[in-house]
Parts: structure tokens; sequence; C-alpha cells
């Protein structure tokens, strides 16, 4: 971990590049192969309380304990083998975007993340996701 602070726009123009129909979707590398680095790693942070029992949630993808990256992925069906291996951060927020998420694994090819943007509405904590075309998907981040 590097202790400094981010700027925004890093996942901006990343692809999913790994999408699996009715399993995962994945993405955040700059390189858009699954291989690419941010040149830091972030500890988990792995709640017993939070799991992939249900569809949809938004989890940081690793190379093993306390190796977390940029990349990212969201879980399209219940999973619960994952459960204690990876930080679950947010969850796909409504059906609409459910089916976003669905699209993206269904495409035949890589799907350009136009732009994350994160708003100040701690109320809601809902942030935005802008696809291709101007669509949008909401995750609540937990």
């Amino acid at each position: 971990m590097t202790g400094t602070t981010g700027r925004g726009g890093f996942c901006d123009g990343t692809v999913f590049h790994r999408r699996v129909p009715g399993f995962v979707v994945r993405g955040g590398d700059r390189l858009g192969t699954g291989h690419g680095s941010a040149g830091y790693r972030i500890s988990d942070e792995i709640r017993p309380d939070q799991g992939f029992e249900q569809p949809f949630p938004l989890a940081m993808a690793n190379l093993g304990r306390d190796s977390a990256g940029p990349q990212f992925f969201i879980t399209l069906a219940p999973t619960p083998r994952l459960n204690g291996q990876y930080t679950i951060f947010g969850q796909v927020a409504d059906e609409r975007s459910q089916d976003v998420v669905r699209a993206i694994a269904a495409a035949p090819t890589a799907v350009r993340l136009d732009r994350v943007t994160i708003t100040a509405d701690q109320r809601s904590r809902r942030r935005r996701a802008l696809w291709p075309g101007g669509g949008t998907a909401m995750v609540t981040l937990i």
C-alpha cells in the first residue's frame, strides 16, 4: 500500500475483460487483460457477515491474501464457495442495473467502462457507473 490518496478516473476507459454469463464479470485492469497492476496492493477487509450467498455483490479481485489492487468483479449467481476469500464492498443496487451486468456478461467482446462517478450523497451511498451508449448502473457501497 502506498499510503497516498488516489485521484479519480482510474477505471475510466477500462474494459470488463472477463465475462462469463451466469457467473461473473471482471474489470478494472488498465491493460484490459487481467494481468495489469496499479503498483500497489490493498489489504483484505473480509467480514464474516458479508458473503456471496446472493447474486450481484461487488468485490475486489486478488492474487491471494492481502493482494487486491484495482481489479474488481461482480458475481451473477450465488457463489458461496468464494466466501472468506474476497473483500465485498458493494452490491449492484437494482434490477435495471443487474440487467446491465447480465448484458455485459453476455457480450461477445470486451465492454468498456466509460466512467465511474462517485457522488457526495452519503445517505444513499449509491455510486453510478456509465456504460457505453450512456446507460448507467447503480451500485450501493457497503
